[in-house]
């Protein structure tokens, strides 16, 4: 009976170190943030792990790079942090499609306009490009190289 009871003892704590802690960020226009910390095994390179996942009301997003909603609050524009995928997700349906495009594109500073977007992409290599996408059929043109040589701000939420 004492061993079955140690057993227990031993397992519930075990378990109480593998427990995930979470907080709940609200970023405004239907958009959250929930930032977990987890305590890593004690062989991990790191002993606590640190990661967010946002959703657009009970839509889960994943880990995003950059977050960007159109002034008509019609669209949101991102990248998915595991993928290194573009995305738009139209809000009112809540359609998320993947942006079709021959490279990688961390974006920043779009430029909203009546039936487009025009973004600034930082590609691999840290190359430096324009990348305007039709909001109705979703196509895309790659452009010259943007004017400015800052990167700018990365986080639009």
């Amino acid at each position: 009976m004492r061993i079955a009871f140690l057993i227990i003892i031993f397992s519930l704590s075990a378990n109480a170190e593998e427990r995930e802690y979470s907080t709940k960020v609200e970023l405004g226009d239907g958009f959250t943030k929930q930032k977990y910390t987890m305590q890593n095994p004690p062989d991990h390179w790191e002993a606590i792990a640190h990661y967010s996942t946002t959703f657009y009301k009970d839509l889960e997003l994943g880990m995003l790079d950059g977050l960007y909603i159109s002034p008509a609050k019609d669209y949101a524009l991102y990248n998915k942090a595991k993928e290194g995928k573009l995305y738009l997700l139209e809000l009112a349906s809540k359609s998320e499609k993947a942006v079709k495009f021959e490279s990688y594109c961390f974006p920043y500073d779009p430029q909203w306009k009546a039936g487009d977007v025009t973004i600034n992409c930082i590609g691999k290599a840290e190359s430096k490009f324009l990348l305007k996408i039709d909001l109705t059929s979703q196509s895309t043109t790659r452009l010259s190289a943007p004017d400015s040589q800052t990167y700018g701000s990365a986080a639009g939420y």
